[in-house]
């Protein structure tokens, strides 16, 4: 399902979430799993995360959060991405995933297609608008928000984007 690719990582090293921030979110950094197998953190099962700035909030205690700047400092890549030659444009990529952007604006581009191989599943994630999204015999409708994992090995796809918001 995950894909070649996928099976030289012990645990899933991917996750994809909308956040629904109605406040100015805390600036952080979360280092490589290098850096993060050397130092320990004690809490509910989530990553290492350094706080760089909180836009002075306060804990349950009263007193403000706990900046990291120092060690947010040591982890932070300040190396730009490096585009590989493809038709999508890269907005980022490291050991585990690539992102890529397509504005699919209804005008210039209203349909992407693809194809998933072995080496790994494709994950498409509806930012805006709304259409069909096909793979095979199947085929859903998508808007805004809405999120397709397509398995490794799965084949040919198509997004058509039928309204644009």
């Amino acid at each position: 399902m995950l894909g070649i690719n996928c099976q030289k990582f012990e645990k899933f090293p991917i996750l994809v979430k909308f956040i629904d921030a109605k406040d100015n979110l805390s600036i952080q950094v979360h280092p490589d799993n290098e850096y993060a197998l050397k130092i320990a953190e004690i809490q509910q099962n989530s990553n290492v995360t350094y706080r760089v700035y909180d836009f002075g909030r306060v804990g349950k205690d009263g007193k403000k959060r706990e900046l990291h700047i120092d060690k947010a400092v040591e982890v932070t890549n300040r190396v730009p991405i490096s585009r590989k030659n493809t038709c999508y444009p890269h907005i980022a990529s490291c050991d585990y995933f690539t992102v890529d952007c397509l504005n699919m604006d209804g005008k210039v581009m209203s349909c992407m297609k693809g194809s998933v191989n072995e080496e790994s599943f494709v994950n498409i994630l509806i930012m805006e608008g709304e259409g069909t999204i096909s793979c095979g015999e199947e085929e859903i409708s998508y808007r805004k928000g809405d999120s397709f994992f397509m398995s490794a090995g799965s084949g040919e796809y198509e997004a058509l984007i039928t309204t644009v918001r």
